[in-house]
């Protein structure tokens, strides 16, 4: 919730809360508690979690202490109860205020950080610029048409945008090769997926942001790394990264090799490697201009022509 939107949703919410005290002095026979407890609802609905947390024990608390002498016979005499009804409420404000701002800061910290480590990630090759923001825009795309939603969505972001982080710890030689790489060099390739997960862990992502990373590079053939895993036992959310990465790769200009085409890259998917609904998924966005279709190189061009 915005910050525009939470301050006259607890101020509703005092507000109430001090309307429902007074309509049972008046009239005993309005219910007190359901009013105070849908004013700690509004306070921690707009708090969230943490600061919604804060706000419920304070509120309960302190307005509890208070019910015990507030009734219809209190009167204005009763000014202690009056005041820790009031407190309880202005800590539930303090809670929105210090909740909010420690939240806040908490997510600017974390989109930092990955903005460093994705910069890291792409800024080793120069054909590598922008590769795992432009990873993270197809798996979005790919995912809605799956029906990834809500948390889940952020969890693909997250991992497409870094499903590369192990290839930091793989040496620039290797991941530059032309040829055919040698058994130690192969090696190397195929742990860099969970040397990612290794660093995500310290961090303390979910297991689906893990697993993404860890099986991006299982293919459905079983011929993927670094377990083999074949048909439905990949992770959709890696499956997804796996599609979208590959895409990317084969529609952007490498060293060796031009950019391929939008179609010939998807005739390339669908020749067995992967998982044909994520295929369609990622057709369906292509056809519908939800990807971009990737600009080809000049020999893409002398192909199609």
């Amino acid at each position: 919730m915005s910050p525009t939107i939470r301050l006259p949703v607890v101020l509703g919410a005092a507000g109430l809360a001090a309307a429902a005290v007074l309509a049972h002095l008046r009239l005993p026979q309005i219910p007190l508690w359901p009013l105070l407890m849908a004013s700690v609802a509004l306070v921690c609905w707009a708090t969230g979690w943490v600061g919604g947390l804060a706000a419920a024990a304070a509120a309960s608390a302190l307005v509890a202490l208070a019910g015990y002498t507030i009734g219809p016979g209190a009167g204005r005499g009763h000014w202690v109860q009056w005041v820790a009804t009031a407190a309880g409420f202005a800590a539930a404000a303090c809670a929105v205020c210090l909740g909010a701002g420690a939240a806040r800061r908490s997510r600017e910290l974390h989109d930092r950080a990955i903005q460093a480590l994705v910069a890291a990630i792409d800024a080793r090759f120069a054909w590598s610029e922008g590769r795992s923001e432009r990873v993270a825009r197809y798996a979005a795309a790919i995912g809605r048409r799956l029906g990834v939603r809500g948390r889940r969505a952020q969890h693909l972001r997250l991992g497409a945008l870094l499903h590369d982080v192990g290839a930091l710890l793989v040496s620039p030689e290797v991941l530059s090769k032309k040829g055919v790489l040698s058994a130690p060099q192969r090696m190397e390739i195929e742990v860099h997926p969970q040397r990612g997960v290794n660093l995500l862990e310290l961090i303390g992502y979910d297991q689906e942001v893990l697993d993404a990373v860890r099986y991006h590079h299982e293919r459905a053939d079983g011929t993927g790394y670094p377990s083999g895993l074949v048909g439905a036992q990949t992770p959709l959310l890696a499956k997804i990264v796996a599609v979208a990465d590959a895409f990317e790769a084969l529609t952007q200009e490498r060293p060796h090799r031009p950019a391929m085409t939008a179609a010939e890259a998807v005739e390339i998917l669908r020749g067995g490697a992967y998982w044909p609904h994520v295929v369609d998924a990622l057709t369906a966005a292509l056809e519908s201009g939800d990807i971009a279709m990737p600009r080809a190189g000049p020999e893409a061009a002398q192909r199609r022509a």
